[in-house]
C-alpha cells in the first residue's frame, strides 16, 4: 500500500509538472470571443495545475503531521483536517479542469 501511495503522489506531481510545461502564453489582445475563450481556458489550466500541486503537497504535509503526532489526539485531528482539506482541493482541481472544457464546448457550439 505504501508503494502504491508513493507512486500515485509521484504520478500526480509529475502530471502537474508536465502540464505546466505544455501551457502556452496568454493572448496579446482579447478583442473577440475566441481570444476571450482562449484566455479563460488558459487561466483554468493554470488554476488546475496550481491546485493539483498544492493538493499533493498538503496530502504529504498531512501525512507528515500524522507521523509526528506520536499518538497525541489533537495533533492527529489536525492531520485529519489537513488531509480532508487537501482531498477537497484535489477534487476541486479535477472539477475545474473538466468544467473549463465543458464551458468552452458549450460556448463554441452557440456560435
Amino acid at each position: 500500500m505504501k508503494k502504491l501511495t508513493e507512486k500515485s503522489y509521484a504520478w500526480l506531481l509529475g502530471l502537474s509538472v508536465v502540464r505546466a510545461q505544455t501551457l502556452e502564453e496568454p493572448p496579446e489582445n482579447v478583442a473577440d470571443i475566441n481570444s476571450f475563450i482562449k484566455a479563460i481556458d488558459l487561466i483554468a489550466k493554470w488554476m488546475y495545475n496550481i491546485l493539483l500541486a498544492l493538493g499533493v503537497v498538503f496530502v504529504l504535509y498531512a501525512a507528515f503531521l500524522y507521523m509526528i503526532s506520536q499518538g497525541n489526539e489533537e495533533r492527529m485531528e489536525r492531520a485529519k483536517k489537513v488531509l480532508i482539506y487537501a482531498i477537497v482541493a484535489l477534487v476541486i482541481a479535477v472539477l475545474a479542469g473538466g468544467i473549463s472544457s465543458v464551458v468552452e464546448d458549450f460556448i463554441t457550439d452557440v456560435e
